[in-house]
């Protein structure tokens, strides 16, 4: 697998994605989120899941429209038009595609909008400016080779029933009308006319998350047949790019995915998104089938591991998870690349300072406090404009790392490479739930709580959002053994586990040619270099009980001094 190689045309091949020289690409990348569509909760202007009831009217400041209509009324409708435009140019330019890349990442996912491209009303009227400014991002793409992933995150109407689609309300508005799906596909077929020769666009994502809501689940035959209609139309036109499809209920369900979505280039991937569910084959093992029974590569075009509790779990969630994804040679796009910087739903790399005058605009809104004064609803506008600059973000390297399983990141010791050896002699099925099928002897941490078997029935008020995933200790018996993945090792890193004995173990630690026969005391908690990594394309570290019973809670890749 291709993982900084950014040179040439990509095609599906049955399951995986390749260039034109046939190397395998894995696609690892940043969702650019609260760009053309934003969303509340990323912006700091309201709490994530506010609008997930069965009607509810679009809020101010909660998704793109509403945000420029709030301005609007703060500042007037000049100063909205300006501030749209400037939004769209500082929140997304040359600094942050150069970062991206700089930091490890091969590609981005674009989420447009369509009422951005098109005026909402009648006939079409297209907004050329809008069209340019996207010409000059995939141009910078190209120049700092970053794929494209273009992601109609906010389709005409909206279809997902939900803020991220920039609609009206919480009705996937699109699937209710035939002319918003016309009209999306006209602008399918724009974007297609514009870029069929541009090998920097990976692809076409022709809808972000459609139908999301299960209210909504009679509609689902319209999607399947805009689908149809949508590629073949696109197919008229352009036979080279990837199509990137989702299924429903926030991009979670496969059942659509029943037939060859593209008889003509067979040339399509699935997209699934996956937050917070554990790494395990329940969850990769649906995904595994269509992707074989289809003959067509999965990709994650959504995911992203967060807390709000300061702590890095979220990060050891994302360590785990990539790594297990890319072992089935699923690529993933994280989102999103940036947000304020106090946003605890997205697992931000740019976090930019919300000003300190923007809570009074806010409270207009949802408090009925005074309206400020135009110019000055101006001033701090201008200064939102400004702080959304990458220049004035945090950058945050060390969660970069836990993304892309590089020196830096830590792993749950549960969260062992599934593809790799892993050898277990416990005889009883995993009370845990999680791995079930591996026989490895797990133990709980002492003094954790564990959820009732199932978690179905966990009423814990203390509980975790990833629940017992850093709790769980591999207890390696003599022969048991488990393995861990580092990547792109650019410099000597040393390997550090957290352990507890009962009484001394010792295990052998391996990693190729390297192999140390380390011992360790009896502690209810310590911390051991094991091993020292030179610079590598990828080390797998394999750990083997030897003599006693090691309890390994997690697994460092530390820079060395």
């Amino acid at each position: 697998m291709e993982f900084q190689k950014v040179e040439s045309w990509l095609h599906t091949d049955g399951p995986v994605i390749r260039d034109q020289e046939s190397s395998e690409i894995l696609l690892r990348g940043q969702g650019i989120g609260n760009w053309m569509v934003n969303e509340g909760f990323m912006l700091g202007t309201t709490q994530f899941g506010t609008d997930m009831g069965l009607f509810v009217r679009a809020m101010p400041m909660d998704r793109g429209r509403t945000l420029l209509s709030a301005v609007e009324e703060l500042a007037g409708r000049t100063y909205a038009d300006r501030f749209q435009k400037a939004w769209v140019e500082n929140y997304f330019d040359e600094d942050d595609i150069r970062s991206i890349k700089e930091l490890g990442f091969n590609c981005v996912r674009l989420g447009l909008s369509a009422r951005l491209f098109l005026e909402e009303g009648p006939g079409y009227t297209w907004h050329q400016d809008t069209f340019e400014r996207l010409d000059y991002i995939i141009d910078l793409c190209e120049k700092y080779k970053l794929y494209v992933i273009l992601d109609m995150h906010g389709a005409c109407g909206g279809q997902s029933g939900v803020s991220c689609d920039d609609g009206p309300a919480n009705r996937p508005y699109m699937f209710m009308s035939q002319e918003n799906q016309q009209r999306t596909i006209e602008l399918w077929k724009k974007l297609a006319e514009r870029y069929q020769g541009r090998w920097i666009v990976a692809g076409y994502e022709l809808l972000n998350e459609p139908i999301s809501l299960p209210f909504f689940d009679g509609l689902i035959p319209q999607l399947t047949a805009f689908y149809q209609r949508c590629i073949a139309a696109i197919r008229t036109i352009d036979t080279r790019h990837m199509i990137f499809l989702q299924g429903t209920r926030f991009a979670n369900r496969l059942e659509i995915f029943d037939h060859d979505f593209d008889p003509l280039c067979h040339n399509w991937v699935m997209v699934v998104h996956l937050y917070e569910k554990l790494p395990d084959l329940s969850v990769f093992g649906p995904m595994l089938e269509a992707r074989d029974r289809l003959n067509v590569p999965v990709w994650i075009g959504e995911t992203g591991g967060s807390v709000d509790d300061g702590s890095d779990v979220g990060d050891q969630w994302m360590a785990a998870t990539f790594e297990m994804a890319m072992e089935y040679h699923m690529g993933y796009a994280v989102r999103a690349h940036k947000t304020v910087d106090t946003c605890t739903g997205a697992a931000w790399l740019f976090g930019y300072p919300m000003p300190e005058g923007m809570q009074p605009l806010v409270d207009y809104f949802y408090k009925g406090t005074a309206k400020p004064d135009y110019q000055e609803a101006v001033t701090i506008l201008d200064q939102l404009l400004e702080a959304i600059k990458w220049k004035n973000c945090t950058v945050n390297k060390t969660r970069a790392a836990f993304e892309l399983r590089r020196t830096g990141c830590k792993v749950p010791a549960a969260c062992y490479d599934p593809e790799h050896e892993h050898r277990g002699t416990w005889k009883y099925a995993l009370y845990t739930g999680f791995r079930r099928e591996d026989r490895t002897h797990f133990a709980y941490e002492k003094g954790y709580r564990y959820p009732d078997q199932g978690g179905l029935n966990d009423l814990r008020p203390d509980k975790e959002k990833y629940l017992d995933m850093t709790h769980i200790l591999v207890r390696l018996d003599q022969g048991d053994s488990v393995c861990y993945t580092v990547r792109e090792l650019t410099a000597r890193t040393a390997v550090r586990v957290t352990y507890c004995c009962q009484q001394e173990a010792e295990a052998e630690i391996s990693c190729g040619p390297q192999e140390e026969s380390v011992c360790f005391d009896k502690t209810e908690q310590g911390q051991k270099t094991v091993l020292t990594l030179e610079p590598a394309q990828e080390a797998v570290v394999r750990i083997q009980g030897k003599q006693g019973s090691l309890d390994l809670k997690s697994i460092e890749f530390v820079p060395e001094v």
